[in-house]
């Protein structure tokens, strides 16, 4: 009762008082553990972990602070942009730190390697600071005479560690941002990596372990080493996980969202498989570029397709059918069967009415939907893929990327940039999705939005599937998202009827209309999918700094519809 206690009471001393009254408590509650607290449970020899934790034993890396720096892949670290360095200065400058100073023009510190965070300003430590309407005068060690070093000295590390592990990851960061003692850099890794790193990776635990993946303490700790088998940047955990892990929070309803390079993609699926216990519902493309190339006329984007993971229902359970089918007992095997032909399934379309396709790149090598070491690969044909059913989406990238971060740079909103790759932790704006804030980027889709919603207000969406942007003499039935079934191969548009037959769109010159109207849907498709997540977001207390929220909810309540097919 002792630790919960005292972190509820830690929340709201540094809630209330601030800095000030937070290391006053911080202090007094010190003491009391001295007192009462056993000294800390030996780590384990191999992994480092305090013993008897309260999470599962399996809980990752959640190192003591007298651990020595792990020199294998399974190093954990926190990485932090720029933000978290401003966020530092405005709260402490630091004078005795053996960080340089860092100019207006010099590029982001960003601590990769030890995770450290880097400050960006320093002043004399002999200047006044003044804290909610208190001067502290300075020490030659930066804090008041009142503020005694002794503070933080006298409570060890294991315990500070044990405390984060309670506290939220945004509550652990306002508590690093009171004292320059969390950012001595007298080991490789600074205390306050280590403390964000043990808050965060118990908060990740719990969101994966209550959401619909239902992932294991024991599925993550095997991510991570599968995720150290291969080259740094080749598959993360990101979206909207993270951003309740980084928070604290938990929403209703979310699933876990994994990009991946193309060439890392089997040991991926290998693992979901075999680990996670998923297979393949269906794949397609999902995610709507921005670009185009103006020569060949396709879309310029770092993800190739999307595939979606489900459960493995239990032996003989009734599977839902599609297009009307009846529900059919479940085999696992005949599952894996079906898993063999799964690239040709998704080929030749003979499943339109259950599988989002597009074209021959799934009998290429670098897309083609298969396991390492030959890992059975289950898949559900007759599932009807809702939005309940899929747990796991993996995004494959484009077979040129040799890291993930292309496609992470290009999220329309930014908080979801939040990142783990079985080790580290990455937040790219620390300082303001610990404060529950975001903005809409990069900056050419915060362009296009702001284009599009005077366009949109203009009339222009009274065009949208207007006869005269159909191919001459050519009816197409769609019965899903253009994007979904009008695809580049090479230099032709491949339209498939309701029937399944192909329909070839070549795109010369004279064609050209047929490209403007499938660029006009895409991106109205786009720019309504972002603006409803931007909604989502808010709803979920996220505060966006820039008038997107008011466009956003401009176009929830007039009901816009996605754009489904031509006429």
């Amino acid at each position: 009762m002792l630790l919960p206690t005292s972190i509820r009471l830690l929340r709201r001393s540094i809630r209330a008082g601030g800095a000030f009254f937070g290391l006053k408590f911080w202090s007094s509650w010190s003491k009391l553990v001295r007192a009462v607290v056993a000294p800390p449970a030996p780590a384990s020899a191999e992994t480092g972990r305090i013993r008897d934790h309260p999470m599962d034993s399996s809980s990752l890396h959640a190192r003591t602070a007298d651990a020595s720096p792990p020199a294998s892949p399974a190093a954990s670290t926190v990485t932090a942009g720029p933000a978290l360095g401003r966020s530092v200065a405005r709260h402490h400058r630091l004078a005795s730190s053996p960080t340089p100073r860092v100019g207006p023009t010099s590029p982001p510190v960003v601590g990769v390697a030890t995770g450290t965070f880097c400050t960006q300003a320093m002043e004399s430590p002999t200047k006044k600071r003044r804290c909610d309407g208190i001067d502290f005068p300075k020490t030659e060690s930066g804090f008041s005479s009142t503020q005694s070093e002794n503070v933080f000295v006298s409570c060890c590390n294991e315990v500070m560690t044990t405390i984060a592990q309670y506290a939220l990851p945004p509550e652990v960061y306002r508590l690093c941002l009171t004292s320059k003692r969390f950012f001595d850099r007298k080991s490789d890794k600074l205390l306050s990596s280590r403390l964000l790193h043990a808050s965060l990776t118990t908060s990740l635990e719990r969101v994966l372990r209550t959401g619909l993946a239902g992932l294991s303490s024991d599925q993550l700790k095997s991510f991570s080493e599968m995720a150290a088998s291969l080259p740094p940047g080749s598959v993360v955990i990101s979206g909207s996980s993270l951003v309740q892990a980084a928070l604290g929070d938990k929403w209703d309803h979310t699933d876990v969202d994994i990009f991946c390079t193309a060439a890392a993609a089997p040991a991926v699926r290998s693992w979901l498989v075999r680990d996670a216990r998923k297979m393949v519902l269906n794949a397609g493309k999902v995610y709507c570029p921005l670009a185009v190339n103006k020569e060949s006329g396709s879309f310029v984007t770092a993800i190739h397709h999307v595939e979606r993971y489900g459960d493995v229902p239990e032996k003989g359970a009734d599977v839902s059918g599609s297009g009307g089918r009846r529900p059919v007992p479940f085999d696992y095997d005949e599952a894996c069967e079906r898993g063999r032909s799964v690239n040709e399934n998704l080929t030749s379309r003979r499943n339109i009415g259950t599988l989002e396709t597009f074209g021959e790149d799934f009998q290429s090598a670098p897309y083609r939907i298969e396991t390492a070491d030959n890992v059975p690969l289950p898949f559900c044909l007759t599932q009807k893929c809702d939005e309940w059913d899929k747990v796991v989406d993996l995004v494959v990238c484009m077979a040129e990327h040799s890291s993930v971060k292309a496609a992470l740079e290009d999220f329309d909103i930014n908080i979801c940039k939040c990142a783990w790759d079985g080790r580290s932790f990455s937040i790219a704006d620390p300082h303001n999705t610990f404060s529950r804030r975001s903005t809409v980027g990069p900056e050419k889709r915060k362009s296009f939005l702001s284009s599009y919603q005077q366009h949109f207000n203009s009339g222009v969406h009274d065009q949208i599937g207007d006869v005269a942007v159909q191919r001459d003499g050519i009816e197409l039935p769609l019965t899903y998202y253009p994007h979904d079934f009008l695809n580049l191969i090479g230099n032709t548009f491949a339209a498939v009827q309701s029937d399944g037959t192909e329909l070839p769109l070549p795109l010369l010159p004279d064609h050209s209309v047929a490209e403007k109207h499938l660029r006009r849907s895409e991106m109205h498709n786009c720019a309504l999918r972002t603006f409803g997540r931007i909604e989502k977001y808010c709803k979920r207390g996220i505060v966006f700094d820039d008038n997107f929220t008011a466009i956003a909810k401009e176009f929830q309540d007039q009901h816009v519809s996605l754009v489904r097919h031509f006429v």
